[in-house]
Protein backbone atom coordinates (compact mmCIF):
# COMPACT_ATOMS: atom_id res chain seq x y z
CA UNK A 1 0.00 0.00 0.00
CA UNK A 2 2.66 2.59 0.87
CA UNK A 3 4.98 1.47 -2.24
CA UNK A 4 1.52 2.32 -4.27
CA UNK A 5 1.23 5.83 -2.73
CA UNK A 6 4.40 6.55 -3.12
CA UNK A 7 4.48 5.55 -7.04
CA UNK A 8 1.14 7.38 -6.85
CA UNK A 9 2.83 10.59 -5.27
CA UNK A 10 6.12 10.60 -7.69
CA UNK A 11 3.65 10.49 -10.16
CA UNK A 12 1.44 13.10 -9.56
CA UNK A 13 4.63 15.74 -9.21
CA UNK A 14 6.10 14.26 -12.56
CA UNK A 15 2.91 15.06 -14.18
CA UNK A 16 2.76 18.54 -12.57
CA UNK A 17 6.38 18.96 -13.33
CA UNK A 18 6.17 18.25 -16.84
CA UNK A 19 2.82 20.56 -16.82
CA UNK A 20 4.19 23.35 -15.33
CA UNK A 21 7.19 23.31 -17.40
CA UNK A 22 5.81 22.78 -20.58
CA UNK A 23 3.33 26.20 -19.36
CA UNK A 24 6.35 28.01 -18.23
CA UNK A 25 8.50 27.36 -21.60
CA UNK A 26 5.32 28.19 -23.97
CA UNK A 27 5.12 31.76 -23.01
CA UNK A 28 7.61 32.13 -20.01
CA UNK A 29 5.21 33.55 -17.57
CA UNK A 30 5.66 32.90 -13.64
CA UNK A 31 3.96 33.47 -10.66
CA UNK A 32 4.89 35.99 -7.90
CA UNK A 33 4.02 37.13 -4.88
CA UNK A 34 3.05 41.00 -4.05
CA UNK A 35 0.99 42.94 -2.47
CA UNK A 36 -2.37 44.53 -3.70
CA UNK A 37 -1.73 48.18 -2.20
CA UNK A 38 -5.15 50.45 -1.98
CA UNK A 39 -3.54 52.58 0.59
CA UNK A 40 -0.84 54.11 -2.03
CA UNK A 41 -2.42 57.86 -3.19
CA UNK A 42 -1.16 58.33 -7.14
CA UNK A 43 -1.29 62.08 -7.60
CA UNK A 44 -1.06 63.47 -10.92
CA UNK A 45 -0.39 67.03 -11.13
CA UNK A 46 -2.19 67.97 -8.00
CA UNK A 47 -4.99 65.75 -8.01
CA UNK A 48 -5.38 62.13 -6.80
CA UNK A 49 -6.28 59.39 -9.06
CA UNK A 50 -8.67 56.71 -8.56
CA UNK A 51 -8.39 54.19 -11.19
CA UNK A 52 -11.30 51.37 -12.69
CA UNK A 53 -10.86 48.60 -14.85
CA UNK A 54 -13.47 48.15 -18.39
CA UNK A 55 -15.84 46.49 -16.18
CA UNK A 56 -15.75 49.43 -13.54
CA UNK A 57 -14.16 47.93 -10.71
CA UNK A 58 -11.98 49.81 -9.02
CA UNK A 59 -7.81 48.66 -9.81
CA UNK A 60 -5.73 49.41 -6.98
CA UNK A 61 -1.88 49.83 -7.10
CA UNK A 62 0.01 46.94 -6.77
CA UNK A 63 3.61 46.30 -4.88
CA UNK A 64 6.12 44.00 -6.05
CA UNK A 65 10.41 43.53 -4.96
CA UNK A 66 10.05 47.46 -4.04
CA UNK A 67 8.25 48.56 -7.70
CA UNK A 68 4.84 49.87 -7.85
CA UNK A 69 2.22 48.41 -10.94
CA UNK A 70 -0.45 50.55 -11.89
CA UNK A 71 -3.66 49.02 -14.54
CA UNK A 72 -1.84 49.95 -17.63
CA UNK A 73 -5.94 51.09 -19.47
CA UNK A 74 -5.01 53.71 -16.27
CA UNK A 75 -1.82 54.56 -17.84
CA UNK A 76 -3.24 55.07 -21.07
CA UNK A 77 -6.33 57.47 -19.82
CA UNK A 78 -4.01 59.52 -18.29
CA UNK A 79 -2.23 60.16 -21.61
CA UNK A 80 -6.03 60.62 -23.30
CA UNK A 81 -4.98 57.47 -25.13
CA UNK A 82 -6.78 54.67 -27.06
CA UNK A 83 -5.50 51.15 -25.26
CA UNK A 84 -6.25 47.94 -27.06
CA UNK A 85 -5.60 44.20 -26.10
CA UNK A 86 -4.62 41.67 -28.85
CA UNK A 87 -5.26 38.61 -27.16
CA UNK A 88 -4.10 36.25 -30.47
CA UNK A 89 -0.54 38.66 -30.60
CA UNK A 90 -0.80 39.38 -26.28
CA UNK A 91 -0.33 42.82 -27.47
CA UNK A 92 -1.51 46.13 -25.83
CA UNK A 93 -1.51 49.10 -27.87
CA UNK A 94 -1.57 52.67 -26.41
CA UNK A 95 -1.66 55.06 -28.95
CA UNK A 96 -4.54 57.41 -31.19
CA UNK A 97 -6.86 60.25 -29.24
CA UNK A 98 -8.49 58.50 -27.24
CA UNK A 99 -12.12 58.68 -28.32
CA UNK A 100 -13.65 57.02 -25.51
CA UNK A 101 -14.54 58.45 -21.74
CA UNK A 102 -12.01 57.01 -19.21
CA UNK A 103 -13.14 54.05 -16.95
CA UNK A 104 -15.52 54.35 -14.10
CA UNK A 105 -17.22 52.67 -11.46
CA UNK A 106 -18.06 52.79 -7.77
CA UNK A 107 -14.92 53.14 -4.76
CA UNK A 108 -14.63 49.66 -3.50
CA UNK A 109 -14.08 51.19 0.22
CA UNK A 110 -13.60 47.76 1.53
CA UNK A 111 -10.40 47.14 -0.11
CA UNK A 112 -7.05 46.83 1.74
CA UNK A 113 -4.17 45.95 1.84
CA UNK A 114 -3.22 42.08 1.18
CA UNK A 115 -0.38 39.52 -0.16
CA UNK A 116 -1.45 38.38 -3.28
CA UNK A 117 -0.20 36.69 -6.47
CA UNK A 118 0.50 38.10 -9.77
CA UNK A 119 1.67 36.57 -13.29
CA UNK A 120 4.28 38.23 -14.44
CA UNK A 121 4.33 37.56 -18.47
CA UNK A 122 7.30 38.37 -20.27
CA UNK A 123 6.19 37.54 -23.64
CA UNK A 124 3.34 40.30 -23.44
CA UNK A 125 4.27 43.04 -26.20
CA UNK A 126 3.61 46.72 -25.17
CA UNK A 127 3.42 49.35 -27.97
CA UNK A 128 3.41 53.06 -27.78
CA UNK A 129 2.51 55.79 -30.26
CA UNK A 130 3.75 52.83 -32.52
CA UNK A 131 7.03 51.85 -30.68
CA UNK A 132 7.19 48.25 -28.81
CA UNK A 133 8.66 49.41 -25.58
CA UNK A 134 10.74 47.24 -22.54
CA UNK A 135 10.39 48.59 -18.78
CA UNK A 136 12.79 49.10 -16.24
CA UNK A 137 12.83 49.31 -12.14
CA UNK A 138 15.25 52.36 -11.10
CA UNK A 139 18.06 50.41 -10.98
CA UNK A 140 18.01 49.13 -14.62
CA UNK A 141 16.19 45.62 -14.42
CA UNK A 142 13.84 44.89 -16.87
CA UNK A 143 10.37 44.92 -15.36
CA UNK A 144 7.69 42.62 -17.35
CA UNK A 145 4.51 43.64 -17.60
CA UNK A 146 2.39 42.08 -14.10
CA UNK A 147 -1.45 40.73 -14.72
CA UNK A 148 -4.04 40.72 -11.94
CA UNK A 149 -7.88 40.04 -11.98
CA UNK A 150 -7.26 40.38 -15.89
CA UNK A 151 -5.83 43.56 -15.73
CA UNK A 152 -2.42 44.37 -16.99
CA UNK A 153 -0.01 46.23 -15.28
CA UNK A 154 3.20 48.23 -15.50
CA UNK A 155 5.66 49.92 -12.91
CA UNK A 156 4.92 53.63 -11.81
CA UNK A 157 8.27 54.57 -13.25
CA UNK A 158 7.36 53.62 -16.80
CA UNK A 159 4.22 55.84 -16.24
CA UNK A 160 6.68 58.75 -15.99
CA UNK A 161 8.88 57.99 -18.76
CA UNK A 162 6.38 57.24 -21.03
CA UNK A 163 4.11 60.80 -20.07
Amino acid sequence: MKQKLCLLAVSAMTIAALWGGTALAANGAYTVSAQLSPDITINIDGATKTFFNSQGQEVHPISYAGTTYLPLRAIGELMDKNVNWDAATCTVTIGGERVTADASGQRDTNAKTQAIRVAMEPSYTIVIDGVQRTFYDGNGKKCDPAVYQGSVYLPIRAIGEIM
